[in-house]
């Protein structure tokens, strides 16, 4: 936990079709706390790794909007696991985790109580029929809570295929298999929330040779 004094205060003027936000010198001080607690375990006989953990943050501080003195509280829990295996004599390596996330804003002089959810999920699957020879594949998924468009949904894949022969590697990888153009999420900053999106690569397939002299 720790405890630190600034001389300015974050601002914001909400109008009809804008927000303007600023700064204003006076005295804003700004508490945290962060909490880990985390674990994992391994089973030789299936050659498998798990772990977990579970981590909380707070922070508080205060802001001004339209000239009112406010307190506004984050708090954030995030849970996690994940799992790591070595299947039927090495042929097969499975690596998979996932995580959520409950993030909740209190503005304290106008009884104000927002949440945002996230869900996050990925791994990785290969599998070697033959030693040089290496075919994997890649899921990943998001989901949050979005400011104006309730809970969304993102679904990803990767995959491709490796073939080493010596100095030579031979790479084909297919990137953004569900050809998603679009990504947004949402996040907390002082006593706002803002919404974020951008444009993703599409689909597309790479052939890659390497050589090592």
């Amino acid at each position: 936990a720790s405890t630190s004094t600034q001389n300015s205060m974050a601002t914001s003027e909400i109008e009809a079709d804008e927000v303007i936000s600023g700064r204003e010198e006076m005295q804003n001080r700004m508490n945290t706390a962060l909490a880990t607690f985390s674990g994992s375990k391994y089973f030789a006989a299936a050659k498998t790794t798990l772990n977990g953990s579970i981590t909380t943050t707070w922070m508080s501080s205060e802001a001004l909007r339209q000239d009112l003195k406010m307190k506004v509280d984050n708090l954030n829990w995030r849970f996690s696991a994940g799992v790591q295996s070595t299947l039927f004599q090495d042929v097969m390596t499975l690596d998979a985790s996932a995580a959520y996330s409950l993030t909740t804003q209190t503005i304290g002089i106008i009884d104000s109580k927002n949440h945002l959810r996230s869900v996050d999920a990925q791994g990785k699957v290969s599998v070697r029929p033959v030693s040089r020879w290496e075919l994997w594949c890649r899921p990943s998924y998001k989901g949050q809570d979005m400011a104006s468009a309730g809970f969304k949904n993102y679904f990803f894949l990767d995959a491709g295929s490796r073939i080493t022969l010596d100095r030579v590697e031979l790479e084909l990888q297919a990137r953004n298999l569900t050809d998603r153009r679009v990504f947004s999420y949402s996040s907390f900053s002082g006593a706002d929330l803002y919404a974020w999106s951008f444009a993703l690569r599409p689909l597309e397939v790479l052939l890659s040779l390497k050589y090592s002299f």
